[in-house]
């Protein structure tokens, strides 16, 4: 699998506006749309125009745009950290 994390800030920005009461399937797809399953990609593989598969359904494209690499309209700001079944990759939102 691989996982696009919103960094703590951004987590903690969109955290601010939830209420304590959301529903668990409101949870359940912010997370989804986070995750790529069945592909771990590191980012050697971020080409520009890839076409990813949320688990939740959503396309996410990869964008290269001179240094900086986005998936959909998120900055990737870390790459590459290994875990026991995938990797992760953190994004600015």
């Amino acid at each position: 699998m691989t996982f696009f994390l919103p960094n703590t800030q951004a987590a903690l920005d969109w955290f601010d506006g939830v209420s304590t009461t959301i529903a668990a399937d409101n949870l359940t797809s912010l997370f989804n749309y986070h995750l790529v399953p069945n592909t771990v990609l590191y980012s050697p593989g971020f080409v520009n125009g890839t076409v990813l598969k949320s688990h939740q359904g959503d396309n996410l494209t990869i964008t290269r745009l001179g240094n900086d690499t986005y998936i959909n309209s998120a900055k990737i700001l870390q790459t590459d950290y290994m875990t026991a079944n995938g990797v992760v990759h953190t994004v600015d939102r």
